[in-house]
Order: structure tokens, then C-alpha cells, then sequence
């Protein structure tokens, strides 16, 4: 009998320290998705807050598109050819005239 209420008793301990784990590792779970839920909140109000930043640049493009749209005779400008701008692009001073070159000549 007392070998019966022994193993009932270690068996109880045993139960209790699993409770007791289970308990913490409820807690950890707990703590974790919280955690998770407050990340979850600050992504939500970044997707928001990028979701209206762009279509508030969407509103501007098209203002800026309509006040382009308004302006008489843009489209009557002749368009700048790409070799116009590789051309800027490669400008280095020129023709420039080195102090070495300059002559009282030069000045006149």
C-alpha cells in the first residue's frame, strides 16, 4: 500500500512539473505573439502609409500632367534628339586655349 501512494505521489511531482512547463511555455507563446501582433500592427500602418503616399503622387502626376496638357503650343516644340544630349554629355571645355598658347595676340 504505502508502495501504491509512493508512485501516486511521484506520479502527481511528475504531473505538476509538466503543468508547471506547460505553463511557462504558454507564457513564452503568449509573450511571442504579442510580439508578433505589435510587428504585425507596424507593417499594417506602413502598407497604409505607403498606400496613400502613392496615390497622392498619382494625384500630382496627373495635375502636372493636366497643367502640361493646358500650356498651348508645347506640343509644337521641336523634341531634343538623343544625339543632342550625348553631345552635352561629352563637352569638356572645348577649344580652350592653354596658358601655355596664349599670346599677347590672343588678347586683342
Amino acid at each position: 500500500m504505502i508502495e501504491k501512494v509512493q508512485q501516486v505521489e511521484l506520479r502527481v511531482k511528475k504531473a505538476a512539473l509538466l503543468i508547471e512547463q506547460q505553463r511557462k511555455e504558454i507564457a513564452d507563446l503568449k509573450q511571442s505573439l504579442e510580439l508578433v501582433q505589435m510587428h504585425n500592427e507596424e507593417l499594417q500602418k506602413y502598407a497604409d502609409s505607403y498606400k496613400e503616399d502613392t496615390k497622392l503622387i498619382e494625384e500630382s502626376i496627373a495635375k502636372s500632367l493636366d497643367t502640361l496638357d493646358a500650356i498651348d503650343g508645347l506640343d509644337d516644340l521641336d523634341t531634343i534628339g538623343l544625339d543632342d544630349f550625348d553631345t552635352a554629355d561629352s563637352f569638356d571645355g572645348g577649344a580652350a586655349i592653354l596658358d601655355d598658347d596664349l599670346s599677347i595676340d590672343d588678347l586683342s
